[in-house]
């Protein structure tokens, strides 16, 4: 009796579902590993450019009208980057100053850096002759150069210092311009990609200078990736690298209006250019170093030493100058490998060249989008070493292993470093125990320690800061302030006096000078420092609420109300000066 074999339905092959999977596969893990690494961040209050960006930045407290949102007052971290100021605004309008929800847009950014990382590097590397036969190769170099850098401590500071986003959503914007742009060139009859190129480029002017190196980095990647020769790269995209570069003209028209001009320039006398391009070797071989070894991290530079002689610069210029001139060779020879050289340098080049950022001469901040290049580098160079040495099978589990085992060590490394930002006073104690003689560290940790009610601890680091830096303005007006509190007044108003002097602009110090001589009973020279404050600063209530009373003790009733009345709009039910409105408006 013969025997018949059933037929079987056929089943789907498992492999099937495998594309669908793999291609989910990465941002899963680029999503949790940014997640785990920044998990205890959301707590974390506002510290220091935070209190200027947010807590007293009225023009955030609405969006309409918009324009209040889209320009800050000068002289903040957000001056000059209404994209920026925008999304602040749009944060305080979903939550005011639900911090959680500051941070829960910084960690979603960040997560979206890291996947443009990922999808560009792919694309990338599957145009590459290397490694077109073998999509899953590039996927995985990818995917590991993203992994790296997502979770790599060195970023902590843009992703969990809220006012930082300048740097996420510079970012963001010049890495979806470099997307767009291959995408542009994947569909050259689609009008949306070089549509969503030119906005993104135009968008990332508005939050940092960092973005003007946008425009060349992009025409840069064309003619090596994208493009066979310029003749080829103009006839195709001429226009579209035309308009890119004419977005210059938002940066400038930003710039034109002196945003941050007691911060950079090229006319300070403390630093000058050719001084501030000499110290930034230093702080390029420091950046190279936290790249490779990302400890000890610090929030604040300020202290670090302005190098005025080319001697003193030898080591670290002779370094910088070999990669640079390493950089432009490979731009030549190996342009695909000099395009790395290429994104580091110029991206770098706002912050780091000849343009004096006298306030903070390094920061660790500045290295969120060089640390890419530098990160693709070393996954490229460590898989091409690997290739040598070992067969495919062994290479690609030791790759696993390795690539696993330090992308959960940078996690727990950075999770670690993100628990000193869980106040200003740890976070301030934090950069003393690294750079115990950062004077601005020292004054801002002694004024965080008088809100605290801690007085006597504050008033030595005022004292400290001021044997660093005899002029200080925030110092000297902090240490004037600890001498109010302490009844101390001749003390109190020489200290107010010598920082409005150093700093005329300073509306906190003219207005507790006013303070002071109005506790002395000198009303007429309160009322002026009252004045001088409140042109600087506007909005603050308590100050027109002091006018108000220096007003009031002087005879002018009707002066002295519309104070109170200005001071209770600016803070509604604001308690001091309903009572001080009622004391006018009875005549007692």
């Amino acid at each position: 009796m013969s025997r018949h074999r059933k037929d079987r339905i056929p089943r789907k092959p498992p492999a099937a579902k495998w594309p669908v999977l793999r291609a989910a596969l990465v941002p899963i893990l680029l999503a949790s590993a940014s997640v785990f690494a920044y998990r205890n961040i959301f707590s974390a209050p506002f510290i220091f450019d935070d209190t200027a960006s947010i807590l007293t930045n009225t023009g955030i407290r609405r969006l309409w009208p918009i324009w209040p949102a889209l320009w800050p007052p000068n002289q903040t971290a957000i001056s000059g980057r209404p994209v920026v100021s925008l999304s602040l605004a749009l944060n305080f309008a979903l939550g005011e100053y639900e911090v959680w929800g500051y941070h829960a847009f910084s960690l979603i950014v960040h997560i979206a850096n890291a996947l443009l990382v990922f999808a560009i590097v792919r694309r990338t590397l599957s145009a590459v002759s290397d490694y077109r036969e073998n999509e899953a190769r590039a996927e995985w170099l990818a995917g590991a150069a993203a992994l790296l850098w997502s979770a790599h401590p060195l970023l902590s500071e843009s992703v969990a210092y809220i006012t930082q986003r300048t740097e996420l959503l510079a970012a963001l914007f010049l890495l979806l311009t470099i997307y767009s742009l291959g995408r542009s060139a994947e569909s050259p009859s689609s009008r949306r990609w070089p549509a969503l190129t030119i906005l993104s480029c135009a968008l990332g002017m508005g939050c940092k200078e960092v973005m003007a190196a946008a425009p060349p980095l992009a025409l840069i990647y064309d003619r090596i990736f994208l493009s066979s020769s310029y003749r080829d790269l103009f006839r195709r995209r001429g226009r579209l690298h035309a308009c890119l570069f004419s977005t210059w003209l938002i940066l400038a028209a930003l710039l034109a209006t002196g945003p941050r001009t007691l911060s950079v320039g090229m006319t300070f006398r403390s630093v000058r250019p050719w001084e501030y391009l000499l110290t930034q070797a230093g702080v390029i071989v420091h950046y190279l170093r936290l790249a490779l070894f990302p400890y000890p991290l610090c929030l604040d530079y300020s202290d670090w030493s302005i190098v005025r002689s080319v001697a003193a610069s030898l080591p670290a210029s002779a370094i910088i100058l070999a990669l640079l001139v390493m950089s432009l060779w490979a731009l030549i020879r190996r342009p695909r490998l000099g395009f790395l050289g290429a994104w580091f340098f110029l991206i770098l080049a706002p912050s780091s060249s000849i343009i004096p950022i006298v306030t903070e001469p390094a920061a660790e901040r500045r290295m969120y989008l060089p640390l890419i290049s530098i990160t693709i580098l070393a996954v490229l160079g460590a898989h091409r070493l690997a290739g040598s040495r070992l067969n495919e099978p062994y290479r690609r589990r030791a790759a696993v292993v390795l690539i696993a085992g330090i992308v959960t060590a940078f996690v727990f490394v950075t999770a670690g470093r993100n628990e000193s930002y869980r106040s200003e006073v740890s976070a301030w104690s934090d950069v003393l125990a690294k750079r115990p003689h950062n004077a601005r560290a020292l004054n801002n940790l002694g004024a965080e320690l008088a809100r605290e009610g801690r007085g006597d601890e504050a008033l030595p680091l005022f004292t400290k800061a001021l044997e660093i830096d005899p002029r200080y303005p925030e110092a000297l007006n902090n240490l004037g302030g600890a001498y109010y509190n302490q009844r101390r007044m001749t003390d109190a108003i020489e200290k107010f006096s010598e920082a409005v002097r150093l700093s005329p602009d300073y509306g906190e110090a003219h207005i507790n000078l006013g303070l002071a001589l109005h506790n002395r009973g000198r009303l007429d020279e309160a009322i002026a420092q009252y004045e001088l404050g409140l042109r600087i600063h506007p909005d603050d209530p308590e100050a027109h609420n002091h006018l108000g009373a220096a007003l009031l003790s002087c005879g002018r009733a009707a002066e002295a109300i519309e104070q109170f009345r200005e001071a209770l709009r600016l803070r509604p039910g604001y308690p001091e000066a309903l009572q001080n409105l009622d004391r006018a408006a009875s005549g007692k």
